[in-house]
């Protein structure tokens, strides 16, 4: 009978080895040493493993029977470090023991841990372990289970002694890694495997691929989700769902379903049993403020049907239904926004044909400006189209153009337009002249003076007498100032379109005396 050590690591190097240890190994045959990932057992185990080499001195047959890593995570640091710690020259169990809680909680209940906890992830872990201890040195068998238990059944009840020996094929493998990969392969077609079991061997699956990639020079072609699909026999998404699951399954309620294989079963409106059954885990891992709990098909949700903010994990009955009523409310809204085009349309072309009558009878050019809003400024070339009934194909609508509503200046328009302010408000249909005719007022300079006036420097405030002057003014919407003659009058202090015409509403900027008749 061998005697096993299990030496704990103290952590730091000069710190590992005591005197109990030192004893310990005079007295063992094997030597298994646990560790736990990080830098402090890391270096605490070299000076281990070089007093296990001095120990030999006094006790030849001590050997390592290999480190065991323990407190396990599936986080990067952690796998990372292990690839390392196995590339070494010392054996390395390929078992790990998972960090669990239920360990610590055993310390305090006073009890074994397989008697507190016997389905928790160490004690499955330390059962598989004392496995591969006992097994070492020994062919494993990768196939034919049932196969061999029947035969020792028929050699133990029926005395078949001819069944002892049986033939069988034995085969070698260049490491242990390629041997248990065959393992799960072999077994992964003996029968339908559960969620759970097909999560678990897809772990598994995808560790070994990475070991035989990184330590022994394996190459795998593609995406590696994509190979541990097609070894586990399942789609890419499946292994991509799982993966998710086992990562970040944290409610204890939700573990239990999914190690118990009980996910629920909706029923479809066609009344088969939805595929779909762990698909709401994923959902409340992402969202835990409204869980979802597989409770409801998707096509009875109603966020699936919210039109802000959906369930992004609804199937795909319930998006196809989604899309179809989106695309109905859509057609409705564009429908809808048609004919309020068309009536903006109708009521601006209207609106033109009155404004048109106007701008007729006041003689204005298709160049001159109609001031009609705080924004809204019409050639009457524009409002001739509108007129028309022409538009201009990008524009976007928002309110009927040359509205009354809109106007936001009547006494300004009315009096470039010669026409009263209750024509242009639809108080009244009558066109009736309300300002003297174009033809009283004092004529524009021609585009020549008006250049020339721009050019000069305008004088700032009023004239000190009544009389004729050119004058510019800033309006909104226009890139360049305007310059109109008007007639000041002092007594007043306000511009007028003639003598005894009505006032001007703009704001002058500058002015310049014109020559009058008797200075001619």
């Amino acid at each position: 009978m061998k005697t096993l050590c299990v030496m704990n690591l103290k952590g730091g190097t000069g710190k590992t080895v005591t005197a109990d240890n030192l004893a310990d190994l005079l007295a063992a045959d094997e030597v298994i040493v646990p560790i736990k990932l990080d830098a402090f057992s890391v270096d605490g185990m070299a000076e281990l493993l070089r007093q296990i080499e001095a120990m030999r001195r006094v006790n030849p047959g001590l050997t390592l029977a290999g480190v065991l890593i323990t407190m396990w995570r599936n986080i990067d640091i952690i796998t990372q470090a292990e690839r390392v710690l196995r590339t070494g020259s010392f054996p390395v169990f390929q078992t790990v023991i998972r960090r669990t809680d239920r360990v610590d909680e055993s310390t305090f209940q006073c009890q074994p841990l397989r008697v507190y906890s016997p389905r928790s992830a160490a004690c499955v872990d330390y059962r598989a372990l004392a496995r591969e201890y006992l097994e070492r040195g020994k062919d494993l068998l990768l196939s034919g289970h049932r196969r061999v238990a029947a035969i020792r059944q028929l050699v133990k009840e029926d005395g078949r002694e001819d069944l002892r020996l049986v033939p069988c094929t034995v085969r070698e493998y260049a490491s242990r890694n390629m041997a248990e990969l065959q393992l799960i392969l072999a077994n992964s077609t003996a029968r339908v495997l559960t969620s759970v079991e097909v999560s678990r061997q897809a772990a598994r699956l995808e560790e070994l691929f990475y070991r035989l990639k990184e330590e022994e020079g394996y190459e795998f072609p593609g995406r590696m989700r994509d190979q541990v699909a097609a070894a586990c026999q399942v789609s890419a998404p499946k292994i991509a769902r799982l993966k998710v699951i086992r990562e970040k399954l944290r409610a204890p309620e939700f573990v239990l379903l999914f190690e118990k294989n009980r996910l629920p079963e909706q029923q479809c409106p066609d009344g088969k049993a939805c595929k779909r059954g762990d698909a709401f885990l994923r959902h409340d891992l992402e969202h835990p403020y409204v869980m979802c709990g597989g409770k409801k098909c998707c096509l009875k949700c109603e966020r699936a049907k919210t039109a802000y903010s959906p369930c992004d994990r609804m199937c795909g009955r319930a998006q196809a239904v989604r899309k179809d009523k989106r695309d109905k409310e859509k057609a409705r809204s564009e429908e809808e926004k048609q004919k309020q085009i068309e009536q903006f349309k109708a009521e601006t072309k209207l609106n033109a044909q009155r404004v048109l009558k106007a701008v007729e009878a006041a003689g204005l050019t298709d160049e001159e400006i109609v001031p009609w809003g705080y924004s809204g400024r019409f050639t009457v070339e524009e409002i001739r189209s509108f007129a028309d009934g022409e538009f201009p194909e990008n524009k976007y609508w928002y309110h009927a153009e040359l509205s009354v509503d809109s106007l936001t200046n009547p006494a300004q328009t009315a009096e470039l337009l010669s026409c009263s302010t209750d024509y242009l408000l639809g108080v009244m249909d009558e066109l009736v002249s309300a300002a003297p005719d174009r033809a009283e007022r004092p004529e524009a300079p021609t585009n020549e003076l008006e250049a020339a006036l721009l050019a000069m420097a305008w004088l700032p405030g009023h004239p000190d007498r009544s009389r004729l002057v050119a004058t510019k003014m800033s309006l909104m919407g226009m890139a360049h100032p305007l310059v109109e003659v008007y007639w000041y009058d002092a007594e007043t202090g306000v511009y007028r379109f003639s003598a005894d015409g009505p006032p001007v509403e703009e704001k002058v900027d500058g002015w310049w005396p014109l020559p009058e008749e008797d200075e001619e």
